[in-house]
C-alpha cells in the first residue's frame, strides 16, 4: 500500500478514537488492493459505546438453541437468560446451507448497564448475523471464528441503533455514527 493510504488510515483511526495493534485490539488495518481498510473490531465497538455519558458497561451475549431466554418488551430487558447445566456444552458452528439450523445460534443481545443501575438490552436476530456473514469479503474468518464474529455483529448492530434505542444526548453518538462509514 502507498504511504498516503496508510496515513489516511491512521487519520481515520484517530478520528474514531480507537487504538490499533495487538494490545488494545480496537481496530484492524487491512491491506486490500493497494490501500488500507480500517475495520473496527469487537473491542473497539464496546470501547466506543462505553464512552457514552451515563453508560457504565456494555456486554454482548449470544443466545444458544439450548438456552432459556425471556425478554420484557416494555422494559427492553432480558429478564431471564439461563444456560444448560454445562455452559461449556454450548457450541456455535458456522452455518451450512440450512441457515441457522445446526449452528446452535438463535441470536444475541447487547446489554447496556447505566450508571444509575438500570439495564436495557438490544436484541439482534440470528438472521441478521447470517446476513453479515454473507456480506463479508473474507469468509474464512467467519468459518474459523464464528462465535466471535457473531458477537462482533451484535455489537455492530447495537452501535448502529443506539440513537433510536437509548435515551441519550445525540452529541456523544458521533463516535459511533462514524463507524458506519468504515464498517
Amino acid at each position: 500500500c502507498s504511504p498516503t493510504t496508510l496515513f489516511m488510515a491512521m487519520i481515520r483511526v484517530a478520528e474514531l478514537g480507537l487504538l490499533p495493534g495487538s494490545t488494545a485490539k480496537h481496530v484492524a488495518l487491512i491491506p486490500r488492493a493497494g490501500s488500507i481498510d480500517v475495520m473496527p473490531m469487537f473491542r473497539g465497538y464496546l470501547y466506543l459505546m462505553r464512552k457514552i455519558p451515563g453508560i457504565a458497561n456494555v456486554e454482548v451475549q449470544l443466545v444458544h438453541d439450548t438456552d432459556t431466554m425471556e425478554y420484557d418488551h416494555n422494559a427492553r430487558q432480558v429478564v431471564r437468560h439461563e444456560y444448560p447445566s454445562d455452559p461449556f456444552a454450548r457450541t456455535f458452528s458456522p452455518p451450512g446451507k440450512g441457515g441457522l439450523v445446526g449452528t446452535g445460534l438463535r441470536g444475541g443481545y447487547c446489554r447496556f448497564t447505566f450508571e444509575d443501575g438500570t439495564v436495557r438490552d438490544l436484541l439482534c436476530p440470528g438472521d441478521h448475523i447470517l446476513k453479515a456473514m454473507g456480506a463479508a469479503q473474507t469468509k474464512n474468518v467467519w468459518t474459523q471464528w464464528f462465535e466471535l464474529m457473531a458477537m462482533k455483529t451484535v455489537a455492530n448492530y447495537a452501535s448502529a441503533r443506539l440513537a433510536t434505542f437509548l435515551d441519550v444526548d445525540q452529541g456523544p453518538l458521533a463516535y459511533i455514527e462514524a463507524l458506519r462509514d468504515y464498517d
